[in-house]
């Protein structure tokens, strides 16, 4: 048998600071659910179905289809044609996910079950970015593995009435990505730049860079660092005002619970987020930032056949921690 290496606690780097997701089978949610709902057995045809999501959509940016008789992820695009014309890929995006159809990607990735991803706008790191996201839900465990919506116009009301707000406003942030490479040996690896842009040559990224104006920085083993800078907020033409875009997901305290990465410096995981005039975010204002959210808070308790549809700047999204029994899956493309 072989031994399991223990752990060393002192090889572990944390930052002080409460960064749980909320637990909304303990508390009531800040948002009703049902303000959101539409049952589609209700309506008496497609046509009907398509005028009622538009409708609700424009008027709160998001809505939760219920009755749907979804069964097959890769039948996703029925209803996500709806309201998306033109399906955009996903390459630029945290890494490579697997597809149960063209553009319908599985949200299951390698994080672990056990992480919370933090409340984020897709691909809001990127100069492209998708406009309408939707969700849905083939097979769900019987406890956890819900998905948290929150609302960012009113979290960026609250926001920006704070210090760290206008210093967002003022500075932006800049995002640093940290990635290995495919051909190189690595000790801990969470994604190849290779996969990560769906390219082969180092020139080939040079270039994608060269057009999105990073700094890239080759290191070592043919690892790649990238860095940018960013607003930290971005204009929606339905609301007519600027809304908080940073992606949260990507602040280096996020692989705190996960090792090995956990025994990285902050700045040398895979993910590192600081404001854009270079300064570390605090412990403070990471918890402030994390938890804000959680006020505007509209969780999703998924069942089969469900489907979300969401403005992807008026919501943000996050992934509380869960755990799946034997036999159970959780599958959401």
């Amino acid at each position: 048998f072989l031994k399991k290496k223990r752990v060393k606690m002192s090889n572990i780097i944390r930052l002080n600071a409460n960064l749980k997701a909320p637990d909304f089978t303990k508390i009531k949610p800040p948002l009703n659910i049902g303000d959101y709902q539409i049952d589609c057995s209700k309506l008496q045809s497609r046509a009907e179905i398509e005028n009622e999501i538009h409708l609700r959509f424009f008027q709160i940016g998001a809505v939760l289809l219920v009755n749907t008789e979804l069964q097959d992820l890769s039948k996703l695009d029925y209803w996500g044609s709806i309201l998306i014309d033109e399906p955009m890929t996903y390459q630029g995006g945290t890494g490579n996910r697997p597809q149960f159809g063209k553009n319908i990607y599985d949200v299951v990735a390698k994080e672990p079950h056990y992480t919370y991803i933090y409340p984020h706008n897709e691909m809001s790191y990127l100069s492209r970015f998708p406009k309408c996201i939707v969700f849905g839900c083939e097979t769900i465990p019987k406890k956890g593995g819900e998905t948290l919506l929150f609302d960012n116009q009113a979290v960026t009301h609250e926001i920006l009435q704070t210090e760290i707000g206008q210093k967002l406003k003022k500075n932006g942030v800049r995002y640093i990505r940290n990635l290995t490479d495919a051909n190189k040996p690595n000790n801990i690896i969470y994604n190849h730049w290779q996969d990560v842009f769906n390219v082969s040559s180092q020139s080939e990224v040079e270039y994608i860079a060269q057009q999105e104006g990073w700094e890239l920085k080759w290191m070592n083993n043919g690892r790649l660092q990238i860095s940018y800078q960013k607003d930290a907020y971005e204009y929606n033409e339905a609301l007519k005002e600027n809304l908080l875009f940073v992606n949260l997901s990507f602040l280096s305290a996020y692989f705190d619970d996960w090792h090995t990465f956990n025994t990285l410096p902050h700045e040398d995981r895979p993910f590192h987020i600081v404001h854009g005039d270079g300064q570390n975010f605090t412990a403070q204002e990471t918890e402030y930032l994390v938890k804000i959210f959680d006020n505007y808070c509209l969780p999703i308790f998924w069942k089969s056949g469900w489907i979300a549809m969401f403005d992807n700047e008026r919501w943000a999204h996050a992934r509380p921690p869960f755990v799946l029994q034997k036999g159970e899956t959780r599958k959401l493309g």
